[in-house]
């Protein structure tokens, strides 16, 4: 772990060296909670005057030495003071003694704790600063009583008053990664703020505890908590202390508000042990509406208490918890589920039904493992089909995908009215094509599922499902036409109507009408919105229309939504839909040049997505990583990461087929392989364009394009464009055009619109290409401004280096076979490799290496990587 830095305090330290070194104060008092970072702080202000030549003299009080007088500062003090002929005697010999250590300035004193300080301790300070013979920097901790010769220091002896605030979430994030020397995760990041709320000291030991258990791990470049929150013995000892000794009846208190937080004031017996914890600050007191609820200050606070609570205890607690919390109706939202939970934690009696309730609770809430717990109480209840598959849903949301298909395919063995075959049957084949890679047997569900149903809602319902499988299987234009039907249709129920018109924003968006997909989205929104739509609803159309408004060339809005939906999911703590909405900003900031922001996403969704992965996204997240690095020139993360997408992929043709040839052709890119990867390229635009997914097709053609090939890609790119919508895809056509014309002014023109739909990337590579084009026509001049714009726009895309931007003046004699039969054998391929790989004779691949080598001023091929630049 590295030193800890002074983060998110700079403003504090200025103005509190200020006041040190001015004559404006005369000296400051630090005030903060336990662990915010007020030694912390001191510290730094004293190194600084320090090293500026003045005497510095620390002290620290405490506890113990509260009772003896001048105990904090006793060895500041001269032997034999305490032989004076009286107090006052004492004092002045004291306050000579130190303000005779500073030399040509008055010494500064530090008091860390000064509320602890003893009577007579304080009034020396606080005469040595009324005298003008020190300067003073004192601690004190928020809410706690100080001698009265202390508070004077701000009150009456001119020292500034600085009350230290937690830090923020941002500060907090930076100050771990820069301990940890890596990136935080996202869930990471919110564990880790949440558990800290800012608080320096409690980070820190978090970190340590985190490191030393092994919980906290390094995975590339991210670095992750692996499992629940656990408390290491130095921070419980920590909280435990900040709590303090609790009486019988605040101890009994603050155990019901560890089991029953948040916890109804009216459910204790008495108030003055809660009133007195509240004081205190261990408790806060919370209104919402009528009710006035107690929580713990700090997240931590109830941790340590709860394992400190023997089981029998909590047992016990828990079943009066039930008694009153019944006895009130649980009518509130998340009361039914607190009530099934302590019922089923005491083995207090409960209907299945409110059982199967909770569970549906706990799985809108995201709480998997729980939500099993009590689906299974449902269907030892009699809870019959419901509690089945709220079963199988919370099973499958743990990632057992093969157990949640065998308990649906149990049901099936049963009676089924027509909901129910509905339900489990579109939830199987869900599972069938997604997680368990048997397509055949999803589509014989479905069409078994459609002759055995009479209702017409019911196949209205199946059609939604079919389109799935359309979709999934790579044939997003049928399934717009299978969903389309059912959107409108007042005989299906609203919940799935509006997962439908959901549905249909993202399959619009592939077939190239993303703006129509956006007036759709536009549309639904308050269905969305409402209250009671599942969350995996309201978070499948957050991504939908992030997606449309990406293909559609509305980048900052798509960047806005995907970070808002990253936030939104973050809080909700459901593990696949992070796995996804990492990879929405992922993919987003691929789009907009931020290529090593894009690989931070990108990672973070394939180590998510490898926990959990319902809908069969991971080999799409490595896929589009393989490609983030390809734009960085990192090789060989481009290459592992394609590896293990291939290796995860299911067999045949499925939506994102495309995806991973576009990952073949970014590898080889990075690796110099300029021919292979306009292969691959060109090959996964024309499969997207057959199959109708026109967003993918537009942007892989245009890959061919930056790969230096425009005439192979020109004429589908711009068939293309006639049929999307959207300003992208035009773009990209007319930057073919003009680089196959070579037209430096439409380059520059082309440049112009990237910049302006946020692809800064795409404009930075328009802009290199048009001073080359500029240079080709003699004009220098030109070439140079193009050339700068470029160095500009690529400043704001750290990271990326692509084969549009290899044009450096030391590779601009080299033909373009040339450079890429150099790059290879830069990175260690035989002549013979090469010659496989291109498809040429080893023969043609010596001479054109030989012709590399006199162009490049060397003689082997030693030199090459440092030349080139070779990683």
């Amino acid at each position: 772990m590295s030193a800890w830095s002074l983060v998110g305090r700079q403003e504090e330290v200025v103005l509190c060296r200020s006041c040190v070194s001015g004559d404006t104060w005369r000296g400051v008092v630090v005030a903060g909670a336990p662990g915010v970072g007020k030694t912390r702080l001191a510290s730094e202000v004293c190194t600084a005057v320090a090293l500026a030549g003045r005497v510095v003299l620390r002290a620290t009080a405490t506890e113990a030495a509260r009772t003896i007088p001048l105990g904090a500062l006793a060895h500041l003090l001269p032997a034999g003071l305490g032989r004076a002929p009286t107090s006052y005697d004492v004092l002045r010999r004291a306050g000579v003694s130190i303000a005779e250590r500073g030399a040509r300035d008055p010494p500064l004193v530090v008091v860390d704790d000064a509320h602890l300080l003893d009577a007579a301790s304080a009034s020396l300070v606080r005469q040595l600063v009324a005298d003008g013979r020190a300067v003073a920097v004192m601690t004190v901790r928020s809410g706690e009583s100080a001698p009265d010769a202390v508070t004077a220091l701000w009150k009456d002896c001119d020292c500034a008053y600085v009350e230290l605030q937690p830090l923020s979430r941002e500060e907090t994030r930076v100050l771990a990664e820069s301990v940890l020397g890596g990136s935080l995760e996202g869930r990471t990041e919110q564990l880790l703020w949440r558990s800290s709320r800012g608080v320096p000291l409690v980070l820190r030991e978090l970190l340590l505890h985190g490191l030393e258990a092994g919980v906290l791990e390094r995975t590339v470049d991210l670095w992750r908590w692996h499992g629940e929150l656990a408390i290491g013995r130095r921070l419980r000892e920590l909280v435990a202390a900040r709590i303090g000794v609790l009486d019988r009846r605040a101890r009994d208190v603050v155990e019901r508000v560890a089991l029953g937080e948040p916890l109804p004031v009216s459910w204790l017996p008495v108030s003055e042990a809660a009133d007195a914890l509240v004081e205190r600050g261990v408790l806060d007191a919370v209104r919402t509406r009528r009710r006035l609820e107690l929580r713990f200050a700090h997240p931590l606070h109830g941790e340590v208490v709860r394992s400190g609570i023997p089981a029998t205890r909590a047992a016990a607690v828990r079943r009066e918890l039930a008694d009153a919390l019944e006895a009130t109706g649980a009518r509130r939202s998340g009361d039914l589920l607190r009530l099934a939970t302590w019922c089923l934690d005491t083995g207090k009696p409960l209907s299945g039904e409110v059982f199967i309730e909770a569970a549906e609770q706990a799985e809108r809430s995201f709480g998997p493992a729980l939500a099993e717990r009590l689906a299974r109480a449902a269907e030892a209840a009699g809870g019959g089909v419901r509690a089945g598959v709220a079963v199988a849903r919370a099973v499958s949301a743990q990632g057992r995908f093969g157990d949640a298909e065998r308990v649906l395919a149990a049901l099936e063995d049963g009676q089924l009215g027509d909901g129910e075959r509905v339900v489990v049957g579109e939830f199987r084949a869900r599972l069938l094509a997604g997680p368990l890679e048997r397509r055949d047997e999803a589509l014989a569900e479905l069409a078994a599922a459609r002759l055995a149903v009479r209702d017409s809602a019911a196949r209205a319902s199946l059609a939604v499902a079919e389109a799935f499988m359309s979709f999934r299987f790579g044939d997003p234009r049928h399934a717009v036409v299978s969903v389309a039907g059912v959107i409108d249709d007042p005989a299906v129920d609203a919940r799935r109507r509006t997962a439908a018109a959901a549905a249909a924003v993202h399959m619009l968006a592939q077939i190239g009408r993303p703006v129509s997909g956006l007036a759709l989205a536009e549309k639904w929104r308050p269905a969305t919105q409402a209250t009671g739509v599942p969350s995996a609803v309201r978070a499948e159309a957050e991504f939908a229309e992030t997606i449309a408004l990406l293909i559609s060339g509305r980048l900052a809005d798509a960047k806005a939504r995907a970070l808002a939906h990253y936030a939104a999911v973050l809080e909700t703590e459901q593990i696949e839909m992070l796995g996804r909405a990492a990879w929405c900003c992922g993919a987003v900031s691929l789009c907009q040049g931020a290529v090593e922001t894009a690989r931070t996403y990108l990672r973070e969704s394939v180590e998510v997505l490898a926990e959990v992965d319902a809908r069969g996204l991971y080999p799409w997240a490595l896929s589009l990583l393989s490609q983030a690095a390809g734009h960085t020139g990192d090789a060989a993360e481009a290459a592992e990461a394609l590896r293990a997408a291939e290796a995860a992929a299911p067999k045949g043709e499925w939506n994102f087929t495309a995806s991973l040839d576009s990952a073949r052709a970014w590898t080889s890119a990075a690796e110099g392989a300029l021919s292979e990867a306009r292969r691959w390229a060109l090959a996964s635009g024309t499969r997207g364009r057959e199959r109708g997914q026109l967003s993918t097709a537009f942007l892989n053609l245009h890959d061919v394009v930056r790969f230096g090939a425009p005439e192979h890609a020109v004429e589908p790119l711009i068939e293309i464009a006639r049929e999307i919508e959207g300003d992208w895809a035009r773009a990209c056509a007319d930057h073919g055009v003009a680089l196959a014309e070579r037209d430096p002014l439409a380059l520059r023109e082309v440049s112009d619109s990237f910049e302006d739909i946020g692809a800064l990337l795409f404009a930075a590579e328009a802009s290199a290409e048009a001073a080359t084009a500029y240079r080709d026509c003699g004009r220098e001049s030109s070439a140079r401004s193009s050339a700068a714009r470029a160095r500009v726009l690529l400043s704001r895309c750290p990271g990326a280096r692509t084969p549009a931007l290899a044009l450096e003046p030391v590779r601009e004699g080299l033909t373009g076979r040339q450079r890429e039969i150099a790059a290879l054998a830069a990175r260690g391929s035989s002549n013979k490799e090469i010659a496989a790989r291109l498809v040429l004779s080893v023969r043609t691949v010596e001479n054109q290496l030989q012709q590399a080598y006199r162009k490049l001023g060397i003689t082997s091929r030693s030199e090459l990587r440092s030349v080139l630049e070779v990683e």
